[in-house]
């Protein structure tokens, strides 16, 4: 109560408690002032600062003293009783009573206030802007599980440094003899303490690192030991065609994957590679396999192509070319007389335009078989018969 009888100013506190235990001013417009000390004598010995602020997320640590016990003890916010939780803790150790509240959040803010019996100490608490601590680089990095095609990575925090909050992690990858580190995840960072690397764009050795991230910056990096030999999981993008070439003609097949990966080409059944017969290639993700010179027996084969735990087939259709007409180049317009002595040889020619033509030897309209007594030859597009022992 504030109260002025003529030159004199009086100040009444009523009821004092252990939070009017101060310095205080009386001070006059011209300037002069008069200053005067309260000292509350009461069971806090030691009393809570008018004014604590901590950065946001931070621990706030509040702590009393004691002259003696008492009977009824809380600690309040804004007039209202706290009770302990995951974020806030009570303690006692003698005569001194200690709040702390971890991870400060704009709902902690208000009169913090220990009540013990009749005595009362209280601050107002507020919070401030976080502090941009970078956070601790991992530590422990392990591999979990290591295949083909993927690699699984852990790791921990330290425990023997102050804590500091970290909202998640990156994880880098290069293959050996490059010196770009290039993200693994498509999203900011991740959350869990492990990843699993797959569905890599090329077969390579790969070396990783990893740092913690939180809402301002972000930890050094932490080079996972070792490098890993890991192959893309390749699946079918354009899939194997039904070729169809002529007797003669090369047949070319080509299958497209979704990485580049290594493969193997088969027919029917059979693994084969490049030779004479067949020619295998392969640029970036298309696989290629050319059937040199078909033959109509390739006709109908099965292509099949297989990379890793996919695959794909198709056929090969031999289209036989068309017969050209045969004709007999030395053919009389009058029937020849072959003269042959007595057990001698006689010896019949006939030239054809088609050198591959079949032809048919006959004696009074029968069919002639090749035996001791007659012989068949071809030279070129000459056929002979020749009849022994005449």
């Amino acid at each position: 109560k504030i109260e002025e009888e003529g030159t004199l100013r009086k100040l009444t506190i009523k009821n004092v408690t252990t939070d009017d235990d101060a310095v205080y001013i009386c001070e006059m417009k011209e300037g002069s002032r008069t200053v005067g000390e309260l000292t509350v004598k009461g069971n806090i010995v030691k009393k809570l600062p008018r004014k604590t602020a901590v950065p946001e997320n931070d621990t706030a640590i509040f702590c009393v003293e004691l002259d003696s016990g008492c009977k009824n003890i809380r600690w309040t916010r804004n007039g209202k009783e706290l009770e302990q939780n995951v974020r806030t803790t009570i303690t006692v150790s003698g005569m001194r009573h200690t709040l702390t509240i971890r991870e400060c959040k704009w709902e902690d803010i208000g009169e913090i206030a220990l009540l013990a019996d009749d005595s009362r100490t209280s601050t107002q608490f507020t919070l401030t802007s976080p502090r941009k601590v970078p956070p601790y680089p991992p530590v422990n990095p392990v591999v979990k599980e290591k295949t083909e095609t993927s690699v699984t990575l852990a790791w921990s925090l330290p425990q023997d440094v102050p804590p500091v909050p970290v909202t998640g992690y990156i994880i880098e990858k290069k293959t050996v003899g490059s010196n770009t580190w290039t993200r693994c995840h498509t999203t900011d960072k991740i959350v869990a303490q492990e990843f699993t690397m797959s569905g890599l764009p090329e077969e390579a050795n790969y070396q990783f690192r990893i740092s913690s991230v939180n809402n301002f910056t972000q930890s050094t990096y932490l080079e996972v030991p070792g490098t890993f030999h890991i192959e893309p999981r390749a699946s079918i993008e354009k899939p194997l065609q039904d070729v169809e070439a002529s007797t003669g003609e090369d047949a070319t097949f080509f299958v497209e994957l979704s990485a580049i990966a290594p493969g193997m080409w088969f027919l029917n059944g059979k693994a084969i590679q490049s030779n004479d017969n067949y020619t295998i290639q392969r640029t970036k993700n298309t696989h290629t396999l050319i059937i040199k010179q078909v033959r109509s027996l390739d006709n109908d084969i099965e292509v099949k192509f297989v990379a890793r735990n996919t695959e794909s087939t198709a056929k090969l259709r031999v289209k036989a070319l068309p017969l050209a007409p045969v004709n007999f180049r030395n053919k009389s317009a009058e029937k020849e007389i072959i003269l042959a002595s007595l057990k001698g040889t006689a010896q019949f020619i006939a030239e054809i335009s088609v050198r591959a033509a079949k032809v048919t030897w006959t004696k009074d309209g029968k069919e002639i078989k090749s035996s001791k007594k007659y012989e068949f030859q071809s030279l070129d597009q000459r056929r002979i018969l020749k009849v022994n022992n005449v």
